[in-house]
């Protein structure tokens, strides 16, 4: 019974390792994007255009590249089709993932921002923003994996536009406001994602062959017990969360369950915080933007974050305070006080906090 408990681990590993990446078949509601990411396989123009010392050349050449210009096209028509998602999802340990090529659009979205920016189009690029954006938003509804590597675009994208701010009209503002807002007020699709990889894990597992009907439910109840708490977890104010207690695991039959769930608890405690994360940093843009707008109108920076009078969008919804601000002369700061910080064992550290801030 213990080769059949590590046979169930490095099961689920497979399942939600990276390396090991989920495939989706070619007629899926995700076969444009997974064909604009094939598209973009080992496309040097691209790679040379989202390096980080890319000069303003590279990068407009890119978006004159055929391969790329039409993976672009493609899939912001995409983006503009309902998205089904109603079909089990199906874990495959072999084969390409279609994330890797998600990444690869991800970076034309990139660049497109850059030089929109560059040739004072800034209009443009907050729409391409938002399309960045609508991307992540549309693969984190995939599976745990692909939420992850929405996050991850969210990030590369954030990082893009929080560089070119100060070039914002006073309309440019708003619109970038409006941007915030409405990421803000977007679901969290980890509950989502947890809930399709659950159903999909437990399925590959069932057809294992050695397994008992009475062993199965035992396992079944376990898992399921973990990824609730993850869920319930998530629907509180992140001041009043505890930590996960999941189960460290065991050897026995019936503790194989509880031995998968103590296997997942790094992955549940990576993701775990990383919704709230999300929502300060859209807070944070729309605070930004604010501010900015405020400074066009009034020709000073406002003195405390009330004054913006934007309701939630100022709330850090680590503590649901107001964002931490300060004015000095004619600069500011703004900042989350972000997540509780984990030791090398991932236990929460709740004497150390980790800002989150969109300036360097």
């Amino acid at each position: 019974m213990q080769n059949k408990g590590v046979l169930i681990l490095v099961l689920w590993i497979a399942a939600l390792t990276p390396c090991r990446a989920q495939i989706t078949p070619p007629d899926s509601a995700y076969a444009p994007l997974i064909e604009a990411g094939k598209s973009l396989a080992q496309n040097q123009v691209l790679i040379t255009a989202s390096a980080k010392d890319a000069t303003l050349s590279e990068k407009r050449a890119a978006l004159f590249n055929t391969a790329i210009n039409h993976a672009f096209y493609k899939t912001r028509v995409w983006l503009d089709t309902p998205l089904d998602v109603s079909a089990p999802l199906a874990l495959d340990g072999s084969g390409i993932s279609m994330f890797g090529g998600a990444r690869q659009v991800a970076r034309i979205f990139n660049v497109a921002i850059y030089v929109q920016f560059a040739d004072g189009k800034t209009r443009e690029a907050i729409d391409t923003t938002r399309d960045g954006l609508r991307l992540a938003y549309a693969l984190e509804r995939h599976s745990l994996l692909g939420w992850m590597t929405g996050v991850a675009i969210e990030s590369m994208i954030l990082n893009t536009i929080t560089e070119r701010l100060n070039q914002l009209s006073e309309v440019d503002c708003k619109r970038l406001f409006k941007l915030a807002e409405d990421w803000a007020k977007t679901a969290n699709l980890l509950e989502v994602a947890l809930e399709r990889e659950r159903l999909a894990g437990l399925a590959q597992l069932k057809s294992q062959p050695g397994q008992t009907a009475e062993q199965w439910k035992l396992m079944e109840a376990q898992v399921t017990k973990a990824y609730q708490q993850v869920v319930q977890q998530q629907r509180q104010p992140y001041w009043e969360r505890g930590e996960l207690t999941l189960p460290e695991g065991g050897d026995t039959s019936k503790e194989a369950g509880e031995a998968l769930t103590g296997l997942l608890r790094p992955v549940f405690q990576q993701v775990s915080d990383r919704p709230v994360r999300r929502l300060a940093q859209a807070r944070l843009l729309g605070c930004h933007a604010a501010i900015r707008q405020f400074r066009w109108e009034n020709r000073r920076l406002p003195t405390t974050l009330g004054e913006l009078k934007i309701g939630d969008m100022a709330t850090d919804p680590y503590t649901g305070m107001e964002f931490n601000y300060k004015v000095k002369m004619e600069t500011f700061t703004l900042e989350s006080v972000g997540g509780y910080a984990r030791d090398d064992k991932g236990t929460l550290d709740k004497e150390k906090r980790i800002p989150v801030t969109l300036m360097p």
